[in-house]
């Protein structure tokens, strides 16, 4: 058994995460749009669901260290060993800072760990799509088309995860409302349009994860 073989089977392991445990917050949510649920009970699924998401945004993550690590090992992308250094870093900073706030919602600099969360997503996002695409077109610089398409596919699936938390405040909002009969209703209404909303995005996420595991697996081109 060598370092590299671990790090595929962690590689495995993240994506049966992120796969598995986002399709349970998809169904999670489901139970927070039944009408025959009290909003107590609704609540309690809405706190299964932050926690279940919780495997996802921690598989996410850590594909950026061991997916970097792997291609290096590989030589399939040129990194050497400070900028695979940094990349680790920076990449479990990030995740002590998902975790961090999951935590400590209450805490008073809650709102900047999240812009600071927010502002590496987007890095994220500039660094893959814009080198993936580069890669594709220029011919160089990454080994394999099947491994750039696979980081442009990355790229677009953090933008598909902002998209789907830029829908927690109008759900949360809509379970808060649901306490007043007067606007239970319109609240009601709200729950199912983010829900359907989400559930367009979400099922395009899982298909874009399961093109990334086959492109890694087969290498097709």
């Amino acid at each position: 058994m060598t370092g590299h073989s671990v790090l595929v089977f962690v590689h495995i392991v993240l994506f049966c995460l992120w796969l598995g445990m986002d399709v349970g917050v998809y169904y999670a949510g489901k139970f927070t749009t039944r009408e025959d649920l009290s909003h107590k009970e609704r609540l309690h699924f809405l706190e299964l669901l932050a926690l279940l998401d919780m495997g996802p945004r921690t598989a996410l993550v850590l594909m950026v260290a061991v997916g970097a690590q792997l291609g290096s090992n590989l030589g399939l992308i040129p990194l050497n060993g400070a900028l695979l250094t940094a990349i680790w870093v920076i990449d479990l900073i990030w995740l002590w800072l998902v975790w961090w706030q999951f935590l400590n919602p209450r805490h008073p600099l809650i709102h900047l760990g999240a812009k600071i969360d927010y502002a590496i997503r987007y890095a994220v996002i500039a660094v893959f799509m814009l080198v993936g695409l580069y890669a594709i077109f220029a011919d160089t610089l990454i080994v394999g088309a099947w491994l750039r398409l696979k980081l442009v596919f990355f790229g677009t699936v953090v933008s598909i995860g902002l998209i789907l938390r830029a829908t927690l405040p109008p759900w949360i909002a809509a379970l808060d409302k649901l306490k007043d009969p007067a606007t239970a209703a319109e609240a009601q209404q709200t729950l199912q349009a983010v829900y359907r909303f989400s559930g367009r995005w979400a099922h395009g996420l899982w298909a874009l994860i399961v093109v990334m595991a086959f492109l890694g697996t087969t290498k097709p081109f």
